[in-house]
């Protein structure tokens, strides 16, 4: 009851705590507390981590009731006073640790159970899931009914929802020594199946595949698909009660089925804790194949056809045999992988066919060797390829990966009944195609590939070194070559029979010759070609067809677009320049320039016939210190001179005769004697005339080619 006289208004903290002392919460859920005042009025309180506060609470005696999942676990009767702050309140609940557990005692992952109470007074659901095997949960105290266990059973990738529960009338208690529910679920711990042959040999086999189904829900499902690769063992761990089918598939044909039901009664039927299944199979049987002489075919794949379609793939050794692993009864196809295709045999595995587990097989093949080479060439190229068909399955298909005199290759067990065709092919030319009969046991292959040598020449017949000569095949394929000593190149492994070839040959950078070659040309191993190229002449005279020496000589070669030099030279002493190997394509003109002394000079002469001399007349008559002289010019000087000549003859004529009057004049006068005695300079001045017309004499020899003084008398006298 509460005193109204003696009313108190505070603040309260009431804890709520578990049996073990411990806050009553678990994740985001809370216990209710309920106040019961003494005038009957009811307060509900939901305590957010067990802890209520209060605030402005009258003192007095209350009466509080603590839910926790909707059951009351604590009645508390207490009188509040105003020196109360926080009350503890010890509740009818604990953390209660859930397990189930197989038949080995082993906890169960991630079941779904399911309990009702806490009896006798509450039919309340709870509702876990275990996890990772075992949960802890807040429950109230009492005695709980299971009822269910759901386990979510994984299998592969597949989930099953089973039932595991020992039944609804199995009951556990909460209270204060019990924290612990330890369920035991319907489930075997582990179950191994082993599968074995009719000849108590491992059953092992990519080809065996085992189908697991489970009876759920009133139809079989199927949970497990598991082939024997490398175990002839399918271990299942966990796994629940119940019906189970197994059906084992070789190459998808099946051969065994048998439903197994497991519970705790299978146990009796193990053996060293693994079922024991028998198929009807054999572990091993060996088929040997021969050709038609009896010989082993070694190292040959077979290919084994099942009665129910299957295929397998086994590998004769070198005694022709392989052993078939994991073979079931009845009729099968062999089919024998040679280099084009197969050869197939019937098999008959029967129980009574079978002798001492062997079985023998005849097939025909035969063994065949080719032999190809060159029929003008030193070598076949690389690069050759071969393609060798059988039924359009390429056999050989290579190509030559360097130079061979002869390429020799060989195959076995060929089968006789197919159709071969050999085809050689070089720079996407063709040089053989024909079918080919395998038993003549050598085919041999001529293929009509030249070698080819070219010589270059000049006009002159001149070997041309470093000519670059381009072949262009029948098709457009280009090769080029250099022409070394001798103007010689070599073409390998030309073609024949595919048209004609075009050969370009160049100098220096021109096109200075163009040729066709026949099969006829190629076939003849060598050629000579004569190609524009010239050795130009120039012989410069003068007018009287002497030779002038030191005249430059500039070619050129010119089209519309552009003119090149070509060369620079200077006569020789006979007025011959002479420039070799010079390249005149088509096109061009050969153009020349001429120069002498900077005083005579002629531009862009074009050479109209570049294979012969050129003979240039310059208007030189004579050279005078060094300096050229035309006719006119050398005329004019030589009547210059003549004048000269005249005048100082006339003056000696004059001189002459008035020397010969003064003398007439002087015959009367005394002789020079007398002179001398009288006139003592008279002889002096006699001498100085005579030395004057002794240098008049030698000027007119220089003048007239230096000739002796009685020539010189005879041409005075005449020029007199």
């Amino acid at each position: 009851s509460v005193n109204a006289q003696t009313q108190e208004y505070i603040n309260l903290t009431i804890r709520l705590l578990d049996y073990e002392n411990k806050p009553l919460f678990e994740g985001n859920s809370y216990p209710t507390l309920k106040i019961y005042y003494t005038n009957g009025t009811i307060k509900s309180v939901t305590c957010e981590a067990a802890v209520c506060t209060l605030t402005n609470f009258s003192t007095g005696s209350y009466s509080f009731k603590v839910y926790w999942r909707s059951v009351e676990v604590a009645y508390v009767n207490k009188t509040i006073t105003a020196t109360d702050k926080v009350i503890n309140i010890t509740c009818n609940a604990r953390k209660v640790r859930i397990r189930v557990v197989d038949d080995k005692d082993i906890k169960i992952k991630n079941v779904d159970v399911s309990f009702l109470g806490p009896l006798p007074g509450y039919q309340n659901s709870y509702a876990f899931n275990t996890g990772e095997g075992e949960i802890v949960k807040l429950l109230p105290f009492g005695t709980y009914r299971l009822g269910s266990a759901i386990w979510q059973w994984e299998v592969d990738d597949k989930t099953f929802s089973v039932d595991i529960s020992p039944g609804n009338t199995m009951e556990y208690v909460v209270g204060i020594n019990a924290d612990f529910i330890k369920i035991q679920g319907k489930v075997m711990h582990s179950l191994t199946l082993v599968f074995y042959t009719l000849d108590e040999e491992e059953l092992v086999g990519d080809e065996a595949e085992v189908e697991l189904e489970f009876y759920y829900r009133g139809k079989w499902a199927r949970m497990l698909n598991q082939r024997l690769s490398s175990s002839n063992k399918i271990t299942l761990s966990p796994l629940p009660y119940g019906e189970y089918r197994v059906t084992l598939y070789w190459e998808e044909v099946p051969l065994f089925s048998e439903t197994i039901s497991v519970d705790e009664n299978l146990y009796d039927q193990l053996e060293d804790d693994m079922l024991k299944l028998t198929v009807s199979m054999y572990r091993s049987l060996v088929v040997r194949f021969v050709n038609a002489q009896g010989e082993a075919l070694e190292d040959m794949y077979v290919v084994l056809i099942s009665p129910y379609g299957e295929n397998s793939t086994y590998k004769t050794d070198d005694t022709g045999k392989i052993r078939l692993a994991n073979i079931t009864a009845g009729v099968y196809v062999a089919k024998l992988r040679w280099i084009a295709g197969y050869a197939e045999v019937e098999l008959d595995l029967t129980p009574e066919k079978i002798s001492g587990h062997m079985v023998e097989v005849v097939v025909d093949f035969y063994n065949v060797n080719f032999e190809i080479y060159p029929k003008g060439s030193d070598t076949l190229p690389e690069g050759l390829r071969v393609s060798f068909k059988c039924n359009n399955v390429l056999l050989w298909n290579e190509s030559l990966k360097e130079e061979e005199n002869i390429w020799e290759n060989s195959f076995e067990k060929l089968y006789s009944k197919a159709v071969y065709t050999l085809r050689v092919r070089y720079m996407n030319y063709t040089l053989y195609d024909e079918k080919i009969n395998i038993k003549v046991g050598t085919v041999k292959v001529e293929l009509d590939l030249y070698d080819l040598t070219v010589r270059v020449l000049s006009s002159s017949n001149s070997t041309l070194s470093g000519a670059q000569v381009l072949l262009r095949y029948p098709r457009g394929e280009v090769r080029r070559s250099e022409t070394g000593e001798g103007g010689e190149c070599f073409f390998k492994h030309l073609i024949a029979g595919y048209g004609t070839y075009e050969m370009d040959i160049y100098w220096k950078g021109f096109l200075v010759g163009s040729f066709t070659l026949e099969d006829e040309d190629i076939s003849k191993g060598r050629i000579d070609v004569r190609v524009n190229v010239y050795d130009l002449l120039f012989k410069v005279y003068d007018t009287l067809r002497r030779g002038l020496h030191g005249v430059n000589v500039k070619v050129y070669l010119r089209n519309f677009t552009s003119t090149v030099l070509l060369a620079n030279v200077t006569t020789d002493p006979t007025g011959l320049a002479k420039i070799s190997n010079v390249p005149v394509p088509s096109g061009y003109d050969v153009v020349f320039d001429i120069d002498y002394k900077s005083k005579y000079v002629i531009k862009n002469v074009v050479l109209e016939n570049p294979g012969k001399i050129k003979e240039i007349t310059l208007d030189v008559l004579v050279e005078i210190f060094g300096f050229p002289l035309s006719t006119i010019e050398t005329l004019a000087l030589v009547g210059g001179a003549t004048v000269g000549s005249i005048g100082i003859y006339l003056f000696i004529r004059w001189y002459t005769f008035k020397k010969e009057v003064s003398h007439m004049f002087l015959e009367s006068q005394p002789t020079p004697e007398s002179y001398e005695e009288y006139y003592p300079g008279y002889e002096s001045e006699r001498g100085k005339k005579k030395s004057l017309w002794k240098r008049l004499k030698e000027r007119l020899r220089e003048l007239f080619g230096g000739k002796e003084e009685e020539e010189y008398e005879e041409e005075y006298d005449v020029f007199g």
